[in-house]
């Protein structure tokens, strides 16, 4: 599919644009993601800036900015400017100053930008961008792609978004899956859930986070261990242990909540979606775990495969992207209120997303000496976990907003946290 200038968003990128708008009605910055890129040595910037206006002219879809047709229809339209801007660190810790620049306000005028962070002995890179533009493995492809001399994907590969899912179904095929999605959902949402956001009855503020990179020792053993515990499904395991950390947040607050809702990314990018860039290419799997489940990891584990696949059987990962396109007009203030009144307010849980293996070696002639991936996080729920690998070594972070939660009470969950994720 050619990407066209005017060419729609797709259903899980309005999803994404309509979680922007919220948090900027919240006073939020908006819905940035970020890719560091930490390099061994300098980086020249004029040389980042020379790729960065090579990569427009020859790829055109990034140099698109977010427009509407009709008023109300999302489409990219030609008209934005990659920038590229410079900080010193400072000896600062790089995750602070990073999250500092996902607390700037972004939108889609500019839906991507480059950031060089200057340390004492080597730079990073930050390529900062607005969700509905692309999802997370596709800024990692993009920016393989930007630090090299490849020639571009050729057009029709550039952009998948999760919309191709309903190719060939009729409308009432597609109207059957939404309303099986919406059963779902109300049925999920018989059963009370409740987030930090919500229990901590404070005012959400920046987003924070805490992040630890396992050495490639400990992150061998935690994969050969998966065969045992989890037939190798490293993100039920992930989610169990993310899981408890809430619960255990939770229960100093008072609040004991008889499951734990969790929304978790399911990439659709296949063998031939591997030059994919743009668009997010993905569904969401609604995933929860009562009391008992939260005492014993294997019930965890195979109640999260019993519903994974129920949602395959059920096709209730199509049925949501149908469910979304049936209320991509929606206003935004609608959309959000919408999407939260099943849950009384709440939207879930937490999120636990593992976007695996940042396959990156090199940028502009630099090796890397670790990369990582940093979301904003929504609020609600104001919690989410990522993990991700970079050269062989697993990299979890825990991402939060001041008020909500604190750093002290992060650094203080994260033993049992951990012990959790390695079954230690």
């Amino acid at each position: 599919m050619s990407r066209e200038p005017g060419e729609r968003l797709g259903a899980v990128d309005v999803f994404h644009l309509r979680s922007h708008q919220e948090l900027v009605t919240q006073g939020h910055a908006g819905n940035a993601c970020a890719l560091v890129l930490d390099l061994e040595g300098r980086l020249d910037r004029a040389a980042l800036e020379r790729r960065v206006r090579e990569a427009v002219a020859t790829m055109p879809e990034l140099g698109e900015r977010l427009g509407y047709r009709f008023g109300i229809d999302p489409v990219w339209k030609p008209g934005a400017t990659p920038t590229v801007s410079s900080q010193m660190q400072n000896g600062r810790r790089l995750e602070d100053i990073v999250v500092e620049l996902i607390e700037q306000p972004i939108d889609g005028e500019r839906p991507w930008e480059a950031h060089v962070l200057s340390g004492a002995s080597h730079d990073a890179v930050v390529l900062r961008w607005f969700q509905p533009f692309t999802d997370a493995r596709g800024m990692c492809r993009l920016g393989a792609w930007l630090g090299s001399d490849e020639p571009p994907p050729a057009p029709e590969n550039r952009r998948r978004v999760a919309d191709r899912l309903l190719d060939g179904l009729e409308a009432r095929e597609r109207v059957t899956l939404a309303r099986r999605y919406f059963r779902h959902v109300m049925k999920l949402a018989k059963t009370p859930i409740f987030s930090l956001h919500s229990a901590s009855k404070a005012r959400p503020g920046a987003v924070r986070m805490l992040r630890k990179r396992f050495d490639a020792e400990t992150t061998e053993a935690f994969y050969r261990s998966l065969r045992a515990r989890a037939q190798l499904a490293d993100t039920s395991v992930l989610l169990f242990a993310a899981a408890r950390m809430l619960d255990r947040a939770l229960g100093k607050r008072g609040y004991s909540p008889p499951h734990t809702l969790c929304p978790v990314p399911l990439s659709l990018d296949g063998t031939r979606d591997g030059e994919r860039m743009l668009g997010n290419h993905l569904t969401m799997m609604m995933m929860a775990l009562d009391r008992d489940d939260l005492r014993d990891e294997g019930r965890a584990v195979m109640s999260l495969a019993r519903q994974r696949r129920a949602i395959v059987r059920d096709k209730l990962d199509v049925g949501m992207v149908a469910a979304l396109d049936l209320v991509r007009h929606m206003p935004p203030r609608f959309y959000s209120w919408a999407s939260r009144r099943p849950f009384a307010g709440e939207r879930s849980s937490l999120v636990v997303s593992n976007p695996g293996e940042i396959g990156l070696e090199t940028f502009l002639g630099h090796a890397l000496r670790d990369a990582f991936l940093v979301p904003t996080v929504l609020a609600p729920p104001s919690f989410q976990v990522i993990a991700d690998r970079y050269a062989g070594k697993l990299s979890v972070s825990v991402i939060f907003r001041e008020g909500v939660m604190g750093a002290d009470e992060v650094r203080e969950l994260w033993p049992s946290f951990e012990r959790d994720l390695l079954g230690a």
